[in-house]
């Protein structure tokens, strides 16, 4: 009688999944995925134009003198939704030997808040609150459901919201970083 090493009689191939809802499981997760992808190429396209470059899994860099702007990707740890975060920070407030991150910034804010910011002025806050609903609405990429997790949606239906994020992003996160990057002094 042998003895063998732990592990090795298990077979060393990748286990497939076996029932419909490992199948369904893992069919989601690459939704999810090339869902992520379309994402992330829409926002590198969007902000290319402002000057910024991909320097990372999920942020966007660009320095002016002695600043950083940068954009962040995150996607929620409890579902389908992403958010996108803004942020202004000195290369001073960057730790030696660190690239720049969004958490070195210590002015930043999300792409809801940015566009409110830009169109909110002087509007009833239910107005306000109507547009940043549907800024969330475009990051959610799953269905209304009861079911947990929710199902995601389909990727034609990805495409669209990705399509209006780009445009969210190219349009207001540049003007957003110019407002604050080097605020103009007002005269008295």
């Amino acid at each position: 009688m042998s003895i063998e090493k732990f592990g090795e009689s298990q077979k060393s191939e990748i286990r497939e999944p076996q029932s419909r809802g490992e199948r369904e499981k893992e069919r989601a997760k690459e939704k999810s995925k090339e869902i992520r992808k379309m994402l992330e190429r829409a926002i590198t396209e969007s902000l290319e134009t402002a000057g910024l470059e991909k320097v990372g899994y999920s942020t966007w860099l660009r320095k002016i003198r002695n600043k950083f702007q940068l954009v962040y990707l995150q996607r929620s740890l409890y579902s389908n939704s992403y958010y996108i975060e803004a942020g202004i920070c000195d290369a001073k407030d960057i730790p030696e030997n660190e690239k720049p991150n969004v958490i070195h910034c210590n002015f930043r804010d999300r792409i809801e808040s940015i566009v409110n910011e830009k169109n909110g002025k002087g509007r009833p806050e239910k107005e306000q609150l109507k547009k940043q609903n549907e800024v969330n609405d475009l990051l959610n990429f799953e269905k209304e459901s009861k079911k947990y997790p929710a199902p995601i949606i389909d990727l034609d239906e990805a495409q669209k919201k990705i399509e209006a994020l780009k445009n969210l992003v190219q349009e207001y996160i540049p003007w957003w970083f110019d407002k604050n990057t080097f605020p103009k002094i007002e005269k008295k």
